[in-house]
């Protein structure tokens, strides 16, 4: 039995996790952590972080990036592993996860799904091939109250262009906030008489939380470090 502390337990992707886990028979959230303290949860709510009991085995973060100082604190001071959603990151905030990470694993994560995290995958495959005579551009949808814009995830898919030789070109990123859309993300390859399109649409939250919950299984017991979705699909694929 997994026993997880719940940051960010009252917020839309809080709530999404807790439901995600009880239908899990080896995950229990030991308890949650929010500003928020009203409200009935199926377990206790405390804040700040480290009025909480001495429990748990990992830490699941989804609250905002002005929450990272006092995340890692905690963390570092209890030994856990840390499982950070935030995205918008500063760079003193990012610096401040890597020195963290030499003490305890983060896995760190623009987007816990699966699916857009294979995507970013196939363009390592793909892009290599298409050589320089293709365009890549990147159109990232999400609802009206998402604050950061391009998202982390089309910020990761971006930095995967780059990674792969695209360096010489432009990678165009258009972010609409609109409606209710949980995610939705297009990768654009436009080339002499030709166009490849890779789409990921997440239809609910529930595909974020899966992915942090496994993200969580997948970190306890694993040395000090930093870690990505990649590493834990790489894993599951050996």
């Amino acid at each position: 039995m997994i026993e997880i502390i719940l940051h960010g337990c009252c917020g839309k992707m809080g709530q999404a996790v807790a439901a995600a886990a009880e239908s899990l028979p080896d995950i229990n959230i030991i308890y949650g952590v929010d500003r928020n303290l009203q409200g009935n949860h199926p377990f206790p709510v405390y804040f700040p972080i480290n009025e909480g009991p001495k429990k748990g085995d990992v830490i699941i973060d989804f609250s905002s990036h002005d929450a990272i100082p006092s995340v890692l604190d905690f963390a570092v001071l209890r030994n856990l592993p840390l499982i950070l959603a935030s995205t918008g990151l500063t760079e003193d905030e990012q610096n401040q996860i890597r020195i963290a990470s030499q003490k305890i694993p983060v896995f760190q994560a623009p987007n816990f799904s699966v699916g857009i995290n294979l995507i970013a995958a196939c363009m390592e495959l793909i892009i290599p091939v298409l050589g320089q005579d293709f365009d890549v551009e990147i159109i990232d949808k999400h609802h009206r109250e998402k604050k950061d814009a391009p998202s982390g995830t089309a910020l990761q898919l971006g930095q995967v262009v780059k990674e792969c030789g695209k360096t010489g070109h432009e990678i165009g990123i258009s972010s609409l906030r609109i409606g209710t859309i949980p995610g939705e993300h297009t990768v654009i390859f436009a080339g002499p008489d030709e166009i490849i399109e890779l789409k990921h649409t997440a239809l609910s939250r529930d595909v974020f939380a899966q992915g942090a919950l496994k993200a969580a299984a997948f970190v306890v017991g694993k040395p000090a470090g930093q870690y990505t979705m990649k590493d834990m699909i790489v894993e599951q694929a050996i």
